[in-house]
């Protein structure tokens, strides 16, 4: 990021800018995971607000809208539409789904294992674990820090629900969770997993707190 008004070192970043011909997360290899895991769900979850946070954002905050986009779990899992909760279709442990731009029409459709349109839909979806408080999410390859030098695609594995909805042409994603199973996965991200354990609490700490103080974001 530039600091604001640096004349020197914008003219220094349009000079390089001339001379890179590929994205940095074209650079970089995506970042798998073999398969979705059980898990168990936080202690007093429920007694926890839910927050619904986005999953890929770009350097501006702004939700990444991939055209496509595939989801698996660990168990059984369900589609369904968040207006009015009419279930699509179900999938079953370890399938590949598929969720983009219909090829045919307006719209996007749900594909399921062996390239078969189960459905379409133009509004938001609900993707959910039966159950939800062991088995988690992946969606692969979802663009990640997108305008940051660490842009890349990786996997993410996700508890309780995700939210698929369209925008711009493409899908804003977002996992509906309660905030103690949030933080499984926000400590991990932003700490190394192997780091000292008091170090680990102070992160969750930190991460909690931010979180409350800022619920209205994740809303």
């Amino acid at each position: 990021q530039l600091a604001p008004g640096n004349a020197a070192a914008r003219r220094g970043k349009a000079a390089l800018d001339r001379l890179i011909t590929r994205k940095p997360e074209e650079l970089i290899p995506v970042v798998k995971i073999a398969a979705a895991r059980r898990v168990s769900a936080a202690p007093q979850r429920e007694l926890a607000p839910r927050l619904r946070v986005a999953i890929g954002a770009t350097a501006s905050g702004r939700p990444v809208t991939p055209k496509a986009v595939s989801v698996r779990c660990s168990g059984d899992f369900t589609f369904a539409l968040k207006a009015g909760g009419q279930t699509l279709a179900r999938g079953r442990a370890g399938e590949v789904w598929i969720l983009r731009r219909a090829l045919r029409g307006p719209g996007f459709e749900l594909v399921g294992p062996g390239s078969v349109r189960m459905a379409g839909f133009n509004s938001a979806i609900l993707i959910a674990p039966v159950d939800a408080a062991s088995d988690t999410l992946i969606l692969d390859a979802v663009p990640s820090a997108q305008g940051y030098a660490w842009a890349a695609r990786k996997d993410r594995e996700l508890r309780e629900t995700v939210e698929a909805a369209p925008l711009g042409g493409g899908l804003a994603l977002f996992n509906d969770v309660h905030l103690e199973d949030y933080l499984y996965g926000v400590v991990a991200e932003e700490m190394p997993v192997s780091w000292p354990m008091e170090a680990l609490k102070v992160q969750a700490v930190v991460a909690r707190t931010y979180t409350y103080q800022n619920l209205d974001r994740f809303r």
